[in-house]
């Protein structure tokens, strides 16, 4: 029989599909393909300063500002500020479609400048879908996790078909932010990400540690690792760029 054990399987809470937690700068990736999508190139420099928006003041993590920069080295070294001005520069309407398109914002994502700094809520799964999509040459994924079911005897009871969905964006873009993400482990927030081999990704850190994030992705492998307190509590400031870029 296998009543109890799917009575067990219901009880577990399954992070990965199930828990919704705000993605920090995980989502910036997605920031800088809507600016590319609609006019920039990651060589734009920008002036990082003080800014604000309706009183409110977004600071870089490091509590500095670094001059002129350009938009490829704003990601690289994850500077909020930056990615604040892109986001309303390009049109936070458009940086959300774009997010929503890749799947790693829902439609009730607030649309303000905020955005940018990953203040939506996402699942890990959508996580490592929307970078699939990154290491893939831009075409949409959508998850699963069975491929076949076959009975005692062999036949096959169930099989999945669909070949996924089509190519969300120009792979010129792709391209250019695949150089950066690359740049990000190299010499960026994510350098502790190393695996030895030539991999792309993005660290990601909510308000007071509450979440910390590392997506990233190999030639042949996408993974997402998330590490927080179901209760949303701090944690002893761990960042994306410490502990989630270790397990990476």
């Amino acid at each position: 029989s296998t009543q109890g054990y799917s009575s067990a399987a219901s009880d577990v809470y399954k992070r990965q599909v199930q828990a919704k937690r705000q993605i920090g700068s995980v989502i910036k990736p997605f920031v800088y393909l809507a600016a590319f999508e609609n006019g920039f190139s990651p060589n734009d420099v920008f002036e990082d300063r003080e800014i604000s928006y309706k009183g409110w003041k977004p600071k870089n993590a490091s509590g500095k500002y670094y001059g002129r920069i350009t938009l490829a080295d704003a990601l690289i070294k994850s500077v909020n500020t930056i990615a604040v001005r892109v986001a309303v520069e390009t049109g936070v309407r458009k940086v959300k479609k774009t997010a929503m398109k890749f799947g790693i914002v829902s439609s009730d994502c607030e649309e303000s400048g905020a955005i940018a700094l990953g203040v939506c809520q996402t699942r890990v799964i959508d996580a490592a879908a929307a970078y699939t999509a990154l290491a893939n040459g831009g075409y949409g994924v959508t998850p699963y996790a069975i491929s076949e079911v076959q009975n005692a005897d062999g036949e096959i009871l169930y099989e999945r078909t669909g070949s996924g969905r089509a190519r969300l964006t120009n792979p010129k873009y792709i391209a250019e932010l695949d150089n950066i993400l690359l740049d990000v482990i190299m010499k960026g927030t994510g350098k502790r990400a190393f695996p030895g081999i030539l991999a792309k990704g993005k660290t990601g850190t909510t308000q007071n540690y509450r979440d910390a994030w590392f997506v990233g992705y190999t030639q042949d492998y996408t993974a997402a690792v998330w590490v927080g307190n179901d209760d949303e509590t701090p944690m002893n400031k761990v960042g994306g760029n410490s502990l989630p870029s270790d397990i990476w």
